[in-house]
């Protein structure tokens, strides 16, 4: 297995996005819980 695998490559992008999906998340649920707080 080389450093420049495109399986490696697959991997570091898979993670990087399902980071930013659950920050995404993450944050809609702050709003959603804030929402409900207030009413």
């Amino acid at each position: 297995m080389s450093e420049n695998d495109p399986n490696r490559l697959l991997v570091q992008i898979l993670k990087c996005q399902l980071r930013g999906l659950f920050r995404s998340l993450e944050m809609g649920f702050l709003e959603l819980s804030w929402s409900i707080y207030l009413t």
